[in-house]
């Protein structure tokens, strides 16, 4: 009996200090979080011209595939309407 009541002590005084520790991480886990935060934003920041620059390539390289595209499609049909013969109307 001695022996299971000094094993409980020992697990009440182990789960005591696992508590503590959780506590102590707990406290830790948004200061960390909030560090993280400032290090991306500044890491953002940082390469901000290198950001912008590949943003606006890619933006041109769409409109100019877009203005390409619109340029075939309107040849096409210019084409095709070239084949169009008016018909003439038939009067009575």
């Amino acid at each position: 009996m001695k022996d299971s009541l000094s094993k409980m002590g020992e697990q009440k005084a182990a789960l005591i200090e696992a508590q503590n520790k959780t506590k102590e991480i707990q406290a830790e886990v948004p200061k960390a979080f909030e560090k993280s935060k400032s290090e991306y934003i500044a890491k953002i920041d940082s390469m901000n011209t290198q950001i912008q620059d590949t943003f606006q390539t890619v933006l041109n390289v769409g409109f100019r595939q877009m203005f390409f595209t619109v340029f075939i499609a309107n040849l096409i049909g210019f084409i095709l309407l070239l084949f169009y013969k008016e018909r003439k109307s038939q009067e009575i």
